[in-house]
């Protein structure tokens, strides 16, 4: 019979998870930076959002893509990212509203014809 993990061992496990919080939520706002960036810059292309809007997204989400690895790095604080992180879901709203307006005309549209 397979004994289980020592007290010393998850001890360990469990204070290398414990320091390890900071960088894993800081890993993952860099991951989901660049598929922003990405998905604003398709925007851009697609022209199906208005095009300062779409430029808005891009340099927003561009700007957090930089400023998420200089704050896991520790060359900033992380007040700066809590500030992006509120502007970029008011944009993300924003984005999703002139969508569905958008969509929405397109379908009128249809109706009409």
């Amino acid at each position: 019979m397979a004994a289980g993990p020592d007290a010393a061992t998850s001890n360990m496990i469990a204070d290398l998870m414990l320091k390890m919080e900071g960088w894993i939520f800081l890993t993952s706002g860099t991951c989901f930076a660049l598929g922003s960036t990405i998905y604003c810059y398709l925007f851009l292309r697609a022209r199906s959002i208005p095009v300062p809007l779409a430029w808005l997204g891009v340099l927003a989400s561009i700007l957090v893509l930089v400023v998420v690895p200089l704050q896991l790095a520790g060359f900033m604080d992380a007040s700066v990212t809590c500030r992006l992180d509120t502007y970029a879901r008011v944009r993300g709203v924003v984005c999703a509203l002139a969508a569905h307006q958008r969509s929405g005309r397109a379908t009128t549209d249809k109706i009409e014809v």
